[in-house]
């Protein structure tokens, strides 16, 4: 098969590929809700791991009913309860206290992991190198979607005091609901974050050579 019409330039080359495959992304992702299988490991990875969080804690990662989305992009609710105190309502015959919240798990999770995933897969270097790549981003990406996890249940934890699930000062929970506008919400982090590990992950001295020109080699004393 030839590839003449293909850019022979290392970088020009990865932009196209980075192009088609990010295309394909927002493609599969937006347009035939191919995420849909995203969002359910996004709730089992979330509930498994922060399932029991707090003191006495029981949180549900949930799919947001449509009557009671009240925003099309919030496709997953979080919610949470103190497990002693839901026994106790029982008894009594009392309503449950609980509390949810909602979040959105294309720009939370499906963005940055495909992504980087998309990165990876358009980086000209052996297949080799691309499988051990792809693998570690995996684990580091999805380190990073916990993380953003964990920031909303917290936060969530720590602006409902009545639930009793941990203990936060004011000025904890004024910190906890910063860091939430600021490394959950923000679509920026959410396209940072897969550049930043991309380039920790792959770039070494010997690619930056591949990738530039010989003049430019030259200028940078690379050559």
């Amino acid at each position: 098969m030839k590839t003449d019409f293909l850019p022979k330039h290392p970088a020009k080359r990865f932009i196209l590929f980075f192009a088609i495959l990010y295309s394909l992304v927002l493609i599969v992702g937006v347009v035939f809700e191919g995420r849909g299988i995203y969002q359910k490991a996004f709730r089992s990875f979330g509930e498994g791991i922060l399932g029991s969080a707090g003191n006495n804690g029981i949180v549900k990662f949930m799919e947001v009913d449509a009557k009671d989305q009240y925003d099309p992009a919030y496709h997953t609710m979080i919610m949470m309860g103190n497990e002693l105190q839901a026994q106790e309502a029982m008894q009594k015959g009392t309503a449950v206290n609980v509390a949810k919240v909602y979040t959105n798990d294309y720009m939370v999770g499906f963005l940055p992991t495909f992504t980087l995933l998309a990165l990876l897969l358009a980086t000209p270097m052996s297949w080799k190198r691309k499988l051990i790549a792809v693998g570690v981003g995996l684990v580091l990406i999805t380190l990073f979607v916990i993380s953003r996890q964990w920031v909303l249940v917290y936060t969530a934890m720590g602006n409902n005091a009545y639930l009793e699930l941990t203990e936060m000062s004011e000025g904890t929970v004024r910190f906890m609901i910063g860091l939430r506008r600021v490394f959950v919400t923000n679509i920026v982090v959410s396209m940072m974050v897969p550049f930043l590990l991309w380039g920790m992950i792959v770039f070494r001295t010997e690619d930056l050579k591949n990738w530039l020109g010989e003049d430019i080699q030259r200028i940078l004393k690379l050559k």
